[in-house]
C-alpha cells in the first residue's frame, strides 16, 4: 500500500468527523503543507551552522502549488481509495506515517529555537556596533 494513500485517507477521515465540506481537497491542501515543512525542516538542518533561515513567501508559495497539482490529481485518480473507512495498512506503514508527523512537529520547533537565537545574536551584534554621528547631532550641539 502506498504511504501516500495511507496519510492523506487519515487525515480525510479527520475532517469528515469534523464535517468540512471538502474534505479530499482539505486533505490534500493539509498534505502539501506537510510535505512542505518537511522539506523545509530537511534544509533547516542542511543549513543549520550557515545563517539563520529565511522563508521568501514567492518560493514558498510557488513549491507548494508545484506539490499541490500533482497530489491533488493523484488524490482524484485514487479518490476511492483514499474515502473508504480505513485503508488496511501493514503496521510498519502506519509507522512511517506516525514519524514522518513527529519528526516534522520535532523538528520544527527545534530548528524554530535554533534559528531564533542565530537571529538575536545578529541583531545584538548589529546593535553593539558604534554609529557614526551625524550632522543633524553636530548642528544640535552647536545650538546648545
Amino acid at each position: 500500500m502506498n504511504i501516500l494513500i495511507v496519510v492523506l485517507n487519515r487525515v480525510y477521515l479527520l475532517l469528515t468527523k469534523v464535517k468540512n465540506q471538502s474534505p479530499l481537497f482539505g486533505a490534500v491542501t493539509l498534505v502539501t503543507i506537510l510535505i512542505s515543512f518537511t522539506t523545509l525542516n530537511l534544509i533547516g538542518f542542511y543549513s543549520i551552522k550557515i545563517a539563520p533561515i529565511t522563508i521568501n513567501i514567492p518560493q514558498f508559495l510557488c513549491f507548494n502549488l508545484l506539490v499541490f497539482i500533482p497530489l491533488f490529481f493523484y488524490a482524484k485518480r485514487n479518490k476511492g481509495l483514499i474515502t473508504e473507512g480505513i485503508v488496511s495498512s501493514p503496521k510498519r506503514t502506519n509507522l512511517i506515517v506516525a514519524l514522518v508527523y513527529l519528526f516534522t512537529i520535532v523538528s520544527t520547533i527545534y530548528l524554530a529555537n535554533i534559528n531564533r537565537d542565530k537571529i538575536s545574536k545578529q541583531t545584538k551584534q548589529e546593535s553593539v556596533e558604534p554609529h557614526k554621528e551625524s550632522l543633524e547631532g553636530k548642528i544640535r550641539k552647536w545650538f546648545e
